[in-house]
């Protein structure tokens, strides 16, 4: 698919490995505070963390989205 008009500095891909060594990387996860379940995270344009809710808590990021795009949250 062509897409033309994307920015392509924002299609970035994260992956919180180890390097080969195993002495570097692998982090993230526990940084943030997600278990082994996942999470789903809204990142900003700008890069930053915005919100992060587990699997089952879709409505806080309803809720997130909300609180600056005048949408009622619903749930």
């Amino acid at each position: 698919m062509k897409c033309d008009n994307i920015d392509r500095g924002a299609l970035r891909v994260f992956i919180d490995d180890t390097d080969p060594t195993g002495s570097f990387g692998g982090e993230g996860y526990s940084y943030y505070g997600v278990g082994a379940e996942g999470a789903l995270v809204a990142v900003r344009p700008d890069g930053y963390v915005g919100a992060i809710a587990p699997l089952d808590h879709v409505g806080d990021l309803d809720a997130y989205f909300a609180s600056f795009m005048n949408i009622p949250a619903q749930g």
